[in-house]
């Protein structure tokens, strides 16, 4: 018997996924114009709901390291679950019906000076953080919470806490300069810097130039990627 995950979610992100997820504990895969969700973990379960509930944890997996290399969008969720059975018959499983959309993906490829061919893969890294986040509890909280909320200064804010309270001296790492890790933190906490999004009601000035939420993210990012890098070198990954 066999059970098969039908996804939904972005093309693109599913199609970068696919890319890197090929083996037989985590496979995502093309399948007649859809994509599917394969793994050894399903041969020995027996219902249904056992299915769906090892299934949703490999996303959760996902979601985080997924979003901070493809970008936000759209989670990626179980569409369907198929049974098949020794004999080919087929038991389908649906709970909800979820639309997928299309997006562009980037094809980006370096030629080497002997002419060989090395195409890189947007979500290459996304494996490893996986296995990062099962291995140290501050990478698992850090990317729990950039799935949740990436999108504002509160979750910047508990990102930026997360890999402090890791590193303790984070300009000292070289990952930001004092300046401008004082410029994010001040303009977080100031509600004359950015109003009712402000971590604080209290009165905080503004820093004489208050950074960007844009900015923000940039800068909240590079800490994160920096920071993972690290992690990466220390496991041995």
């Amino acid at each position: 018997m066999e059970w098969i995950i039908t996804l939904s979610g972005e093309e693109h992100r599913l199609k970068e996924l696919s890319k890197v997820f090929d083996t037989l504990d985590f496979c995502i895969q093309e399948d007649n114009s859809s994509y599917v969700l394969k793994s050894e973990r399903f041969m020995d379960l027996s219902t249904e709901q056992e299915v769906r509930e090892q299934a949703e944890y490999l996303l959760q997996l996902l979601r985080g390291p997924s979003k901070l290399v493809l970008g936000n969008g759209s989670a990626i969720k179980i569409c369907h679950i198929t049974q098949v059975h020794d004999d080919g018959t087929k038991h389908y499983y649906v709970r909800a019906t979820s639309i997928s959309s299309s997006t562009t993906s980037i094809k980006v490829e370096t030629i080497n000076p002997d002419g060989t061919v090395e195409e890189y893969h947007p979500a290459d890294p996304v494996r490893n953080w996986i296995i990062l986040s099962q291995k140290d509890r501050a990478v698992k909280m850090m990317f729990e919470q950039l799935s949740d909320d990436f999108e504002n200064w509160y979750g910047l804010y508990k990102l930026f806490e997360i890999i402090r309270e890791d590193v303790r001296n984070i300009p000292k790492k070289g990952w930001c300069t004092p300046r401008e890790l004082n410029r994010f933190t001040q303009t977080a906490n100031s509600h004359e810097a950015v109003g009712v999004k402000a971590r604080h009601a209290k009165k905080i000035p503004a820093p004489p130039d208050p950074m960007s939420l844009p900015q923000a993210k940039i800068l909240v990012k590079k800490m994160i990627t920096e920071w993972l890098q690290e992690k990466s070198i220390q496991y041995g990954l």
